[in-house]
């Protein structure tokens, strides 16, 4: 599946590439086709002359426009498997936070995403603050922690497209939010996983929650295609706000957002995984769009969990 970060980028190769073909065989055509226009206009034939020059340049820059199409989309194909080997050895290298920005880009399509609300039997929980954790394993909700209420994003609340340079924030907000559950998540081990996230627009996107200026959470949305909607579909993996920020708006304004970029992107469905015993949290995603699919996931891990490396 080619993500819509390459397919714009080869497309505008190829166009370009079949602009300059056209123009080179145009213009490189003329002083043929001039000399033809001027024998036909020294013997008297005007009309003659004028279609000669026109057909003869008109016909070389269509034929070089052809052979540039195909030399952009050689080309364009080259690009990005140079770009997608440098990227994979620069992930492959890279200490956290060392790498420079780099925002990932979207395009606009057109229909909305339905929306579904799946229960687990355990494997993973949301809590009242309207999170859903991303790791399988048992997981209890303590009934002091504090609930998100349901209500529209304030002004000071900024939902952004994280990028790499955010990665040590983070990394640091990932490792609080298994820490809730006395999962153990080291700093690489979190970063690792978000630059792979960053890095890759075909894997999904991650945005940085900010409040007052600083960051107070995170959203992360993955997509892989469906058959059952001949399209992509996308899972709300994790949805974390701190404590001492939630219940102001920060999950409903992430939800928003992530439903927004899905509209852009072409997803035909979006999930998210809640505990049947968080009513809280099922209230904050029925708020936001999402209907009980009536299904059970499933798990077999096939191998270990980030806070299990």
């Amino acid at each position: 599946m080619i993500s819509e970060y390459y397919q714009l980028r080869r497309t505008a190769a190829k166009d370009v590439a079949a602009y300059i073909g056209f123009l080179i065989g145009f213009i490189g055509s003329a002083p043929f086709a001039w000399g033809l226009l001027a024998t036909q206009l020294d013997a008297g034939r005007f009309a003659r002359g004028l279609w000669y020059f026109f057909g003869i340049v008109t016909t070389a820059g269509i034929f070089a426009g052809i052979a540039g199409l195909g030399i952009g989309a050689a080309g364009g194909l080259l690009w990005e498997q140079i770009h997608r080997h440098r990227r994979q050895a620069r992930l492959d290298k890279l200490e956290p936070g060392a790498a420079a920005s780099a925002v990932i880009p979207e395009v606009t399509l057109s229909d909305p995403p339905r929306l579904q609300l799946v229960s687990t039997g355990g494997s993973r929980a949301v809590s009242g603050s309207g999170r859903v954790s991303v790791t399988p394993g048992p997981r209890r909700l303590e009934s002091e922690r504090p609930t998100l209420a349901i209500m529209q994003p304030m002004r000071d609340v900024t939902v952004r497209l994280a990028e790499t340079r955010d990665v040590p924030a983070l990394s640091a907000l990932m490792r609080e939010f298994y820490a809730e559950s006395n999962f153990p998540l080291t700093d690489d081990a979190a970063s690792r996983a978000f630059l792979a996230l960053i890095g890759d627009p075909d894997l999904g996107r991650a945005w940085v929650i900010d409040h007052d200026g600083e960051a107070a959470g995170f959203a992360v949305l993955t997509t892989a295609f469906s058959m059952e909607y001949g399209g992509l579909r996308g899972f709300v993996d994790d949805l974390f706000v701190v404590p001492s920020q939630r219940g102001k708006g920060l999950a409903t304004a992430a939800l928003a957002e992530i439903r927004r970029v899905c509209v852009t992107l072409g997803v035909r469905a979006l999930l998210v995984e809640t505990s049947d015993a968080d009513d809280a949290a099922r209230r904050v995603y029925r708020a936001a769009g999402f209907v009980d699919s009536g299904h059970m996931i499933m798990s077999i891990p096939l191998a270990p969990a980030v806070h299990e490396t």
